[in-house]
């Protein structure tokens, strides 16, 4: 297993970033977590290799 995290200021940003870590077909994504503070929004995707 394996994590990816990241962060943006808006949700949108963060939305295209996860979109486009996840159209690699080459992992299955075990879950998805997720965190906001005051001044940003985090995610943290846990994921296999294919």
């Amino acid at each position: 297993m394996r994590v990816k995290s990241f962060y943006a200021l808006s949700s949108r940003q963060l939305d295209k970033r996860i979109n486009v870590f996840l159209e690699d077909s080459r992992i299955d994504i075990v879950d998805i977590k997720f965190s906001a503070t005051l001044f940003y929004i985090a995610a943290m995707v846990v994921y296999r290799d294919r």
